[in-house]
């Protein structure tokens, strides 16, 4: 994808994660409310705390998922770099202009 794709694309998602964030927030507590209704008597969890939890496992996910994923990319391109270092010298010693 071109660069001018990601800039405007860029530009016209600013801030909505800030706008987002509340409305799903609020959502999300909503629900956890109704399944911990749903739950035996006496249980201490409160619906805040359980979007919190809900949260920072789905952060900690995500950024061990984006390491695994920049560990495939990293190998991809040394493979690739790797395959066209050998064709470069493979066509510098087929036209014999090599350096020995």
């Amino acid at each position: 994808m071109s660069r001018e794709f990601w800039r405007t694309s860029n530009a016209a998602t600013r801030g909505l994660p800030s706008k987002l964030l509340p409305l799903v927030y609020e959502e999300l507590r909503k629900l956890a409310a109704v399944r911990l209704a749903q739950e035996k008597p006496g249980q201490t969890l409160q619906a805040t705390a359980l979007v919190h939890d809900a949260y920072l496992r789905w952060w900690t996910s995500r950024r061990h998922s984006n390491g695994i994923r920049v560990a495939i990319f990293l190998r991809r391109q040394r493979k690739r770099f790797e395959e066209s270092l050998s064709r470069t010298l493979e066509k510098r010693d087929a036209s014999g202009t090599g350096e020995t």
